[in-house]
């Protein structure tokens, strides 16, 4: 089937699950062997050692915030140029995306090295917790290169409609990281250092396995640096539309080394349960940013060829679906929460705190597959000053000042309550934009029949 069919003519709710089950299934895994990590290294039955994943995870989300940037940013701008049957475009963005994720990831490796150990003072590690971050971190920042390709490689299969291959990507990247994680730490016993030498090894290949993609000729898009030129205009739009998803991933780091620091007078222990809570959590969260990910080539595709009525159609659909499958898992959580922190730890203050976490985390989770799925729509529309806002809004505007009021009122139990307080106001936040951008769509609906297009 024609790649460009499922965006232009496939019917929607089809259309949907075409784009987005691949996306979910490989990001899903994606997220899954980033809990092994933890699950792997909780077996050292070393609650520093937890604790160390836990810190560094923000700086690994901030590695691939540059990656998801320019990977959403061109990958918007790739679909559109392709639904104008705008090919040239199309490629220059494509090559553009690549040479900027070669040239950020440099600079953010050099810079992570240089400063390590001060960075990882500032995301909440202890004095007790540093040596082991300073180990795992450093290899996965040297990786860097592969982590940032990988993400805008991904981002711009998925743009032109493959989502299938982008998810095998993803998905080997994965299963590699699973069977390399116990091979490293235990049976050649390097510890969390073999954590972080699976990442970058499985992440390594994962790349490989997307640029074969290119080379074999089966994409839209043509990859040579021989074609290489700097359009300004398409720069500043790949970064501008690329910003929210950027915003959003950085700020998830800047709250959680927030929330480690917040975290850190009350012990190592209470890191190490926010941590577990967190990534268990990232399983809900990643699963809908996959969802955006198949949403969004439909809505630009069909934005560049003027098809309003299609756009407010996925619209639609994609909110019940994120909304019923946030509301169901979050109560799965809430349930079985005991268990699942038991999976990582038996330390009963750990499951105790965990337990809390996971509480006030999906008690309200539900507005944030909303929110995410109307920053994809003003994203995919090149409304980036919008998507900014709604980017930023959950972390920026609410979660982080949130820590430190309700940690000044009523210390550790307010700390922990401000997931639920800021992911209500999200929400409530969010409505506006609803409201705003359907009236919008709507409007350019009447006047494409009125002109007579579609």
């Amino acid at each position: 089937m024609n790649k460009e069919w499922i965006l232009k003519e496939e019917k929607i709710p089809r259309a949907l699950l075409k784009l987005s089950l691949p996306a979910i299934v490989g990001i899903l895994i994606s997220a899954i062997y980033n809990v092994v990590d933890t699950l792997f290294v909780g077996m050292l039955n070393d609650t520093r050692a937890i604790g160390a994943i836990a810190v560094s995870y923000p700086l690994f989300m901030l590695i691939a915030a540059l990656g998801q940037m320019i990977g959403v940013g061109g990958g918007s701008m790739i679909s559109r140029f392709l639904g104008a049957q705008d090919k040239k475009s199309a490629d220059i963005t494509f090559n553009l995306s690549i040479g900027l994720g070669i040239i950020l990831s440099a600079a953010a490796t050099i810079f992570g090295v240089v400063y390590l150990e001060q960075i990882l003072k500032v995301v909440g590690a202890t004095p007790t917790i540093l040596p082991y971050a300073k180990t795992y971190t450093l290899i996965i920042i040297l990786g860097t290169f592969f982590t940032v390709i990988n993400m805008v490689l991904n981002n711009t299969i998925r743009a032109e409609g493959n989502s299938k291959y982008s998810m095998c990507a993803i998905g080997l990247g994965a299963v590699l990281n699973i069977i390399l994680d116990p091979i490293f730490i235990f049976v050649l016993n390097f510890g969390i250092k073999g954590a972080a030498i699976a990442t970058v090894i499985a992440q390594f290949i994962s790349t490989l396995f997307l640029l074969k993609y290119y080379f074999s000729k089966s994409s839209l898009l043509n990859l040579s640096f021989k074609k290489f030129l700097f359009k300004k205009s398409i720069f500043y739009s790949i970064l501008i539309v690329g910003l929210p998803s950027f915003s959003r991933q950085v700020l998830v780091s800047v709250s959680m080394a927030v929330y480690n620091n917040a975290l850190e007078v009350y012990g190592d222990t209470a890191i190490a349960a926010g941590g577990i809570a967190m990534r268990v959590v990232s399983i809900i969260m990643f699963t809908l940013f996959g969802f955006a990910q198949g949403f969004q080539p439909l809505v630009a595709y069909n934005y560049g060829r003027e098809n309003y009525s299609r756009i407010i159609e996925a619209f639609r659909v994609s909110l019940i679906w994120v909304t019923i499958y946030s509301i169901v898992l979050n109560l799965m959580y809430i349930i079985f929460s005991d268990e699942i922190i038991k999976i990582f730890s038996l330390d009963a203050e750990v499951i105790k705190l965990g337990r809390l976490n996971l509480y006030s985390l999906n008690i309200f989770f539900f507005t944030f597959g909303v929110t995410t799925t109307v920053t994809t729509l003003y994203q995919s529309l090149g409304r980036g000053r919008d998507s900014f806002i709604l980017a930023s809004c959950r972390n920026g505007f609410f979660f982080i000042p949130l820590v430190y009021i309700l940690n000044y009122k009523f210390g550790l139990g307010g700390i922990i309550a401000s997931h639920a307080v800021a992911d209500l106001l999200a929400g409530l936040f969010t409505l506006y934009y609803i409201v705003k951008i359907k009236k919008e769509i709507k409007k350019a609906t009447r006047h494409c029949i009125q002109t007579g297009i579609n």
